[in-house]
């Protein structure tokens, strides 16, 4: 889903890029995701 690779690479503290090209999802990414550069 949206932001999930994300999310589980912020709990194991590495670094992540995610991409996403339709805003929607990518407002639901970094909501779920908990901020940072978006």
């Amino acid at each position: 889903g949206s932001g999930t690779t994300g999310l589980a690479a912020k709990s194991l503290d590495r670094r992540y890029i995610g991409i996403e090209l339709n805003a929607e999802y990518c407002a639901l990414a970094g909501a779920r995701i908990g901020g940072g550069n978006t």
